[in-house]
């Protein structure tokens, strides 16, 4: 009975789920994944990250979804100018009894122009290539009943194909300041970033049915965060927001971290650079409270958090929603090449 009631439960979210996109709660340490125009935009050489959530285990199977990126400025030494940026990112996402995957492969250009020595902005566009599948020979289906039970062996007839891809466009806008100045004293640090992006632009036509029309929603995103450190200490506020809408679903999360700075970087020749310890927590409207923590120590990040649920599913999850861990490692700029040292 159990397993009849996840199956109808399954069918029916077919359509729905196979609508809406991966999401993070550290959207933050995933960049490429919420707007194009992030490839290649930062103080660095190159950026590789990588992301992992585990959700809703107490539904049995979990939502596991992973993804991993890499992104590089081209012509970074000549910032003077503008300059180009480049990215590709891969994520896969396995859900339910059924093994519900989604594949995702994109390559990611921006064009990334200095407004100011401390301004910037970038205009980016991504293309994608996607799959999806399902294992139908876990489920049961109700013309499978033979009188006694359901039998495996009796053919649904169901007109469900286990896969199909598409290819799908997208496109953003990002600036960024940083108030930075270079030189041999440290900065008291103000930097701030925001963007908006679409994906799925060209609304791709996807279905599990046999000759579904159905087509994807586009997906808008508006994110921003920033770092303010307080003056003459070693302590930063870094507040961040994102809104994301995709047909009828919708996502507001907004948070801040306190970050307490361990070591300070050497600006003029860049041989250690700045680490630091960071501790908050951020809300998912409707859904969830997110302790997050992060660790930075020279070029190398890492976060941890947790989705707390307070959603009407919460008498189900018993407040579990998803563990999320990140990893991040940029190659920074070396201070002697900053365009902004006088």
């Amino acid at each position: 009975m159990k397993k009849t009631l996840l199956t109808s439960i399954a069918v029916i979210a077919i359509g729905i789920l196979s609508a809406q996109d991966i999401h993070f709660s550290q959207f933050t340490q995933s960049p490429l994944v919420i707007n194009p125009s992030s490839a290649g935009f930062f103080d660095g050489y190159y950026r590789a990250t990588a992301n992992y959530k585990n959700q809703w285990a107490s539904m049995g199977k979990a939502f596991n979804t992973m993804a991993a990126a890499f992104d590089m400025p081209l012509g970074i030494k000549r910032r003077k100018s503008a300059y180009f940026g480049v990215g590709a990112l891969i994520f896969n996402d396995k859900a339910g009894d059924a093994g519900m995957k989604k594949f995702s492969a994109s390559l990611n250009a921006s064009g990334i122009v200095p407004i100011s020595p401390y301004l910037k902005m970038a205009a980016g566009l991504s293309a994608a290539f996607n799959q999806q599948s399902i294992n139908l020979s876990n489920l049961n289906f109700g013309n499978q009943y033979n009188g006694n039970g359901f039998d495996p062996n009796i053919q649904s007839n169901e007109l469900i194909d286990q896969s199909y891809s598409f290819f799908d466009v997208g496109a953003g806008i990002s600036f960024g300041y940083n108030n930075a100045r270079g030189g041999f004293a440290r900065d008291d640090i103000f930097k701030i970033n925001f963007g908006i992006a679409g994906y799925h632009l060209n609304r791709p036509q996807q279905s599990y049915f046999s000759g579904g029309t159905d087509r994807l929603y586009m997906r808008l995103v508006a994110h921003g965060d920033a770092r303010i450190d307080f003056p003459k200490t070693k302590f930063s506020i870094v507040p961040k927001a994102l809104f994301m809408m995709q047909g009828p679903n919708m996502e507001i999360l907004a948070g801040a971290l306190c970050r307490y700075r361990l070591q300070n970087g050497t600006k003029v020749t860049g041989v250690t650079s700045e680490s630091g310890i960071s501790l908050g927590c951020s809300y998912r409207y409707g859904d969830a409270i997110i302790p997050e923590a992060y660790f930075e120590f020279a070029n190398f990040a890492a976060g941890l958090s947790y989705d707390l649920n307070i959603s009407s599913y919460k008498q189900v999850s018993n407040l579990g929603g998803g563990f999320e861990i990140s990893l991040k490692y940029i190659n920074l700029i070396d201070a002697l090449f900053d365009k902004r040292i006088k």
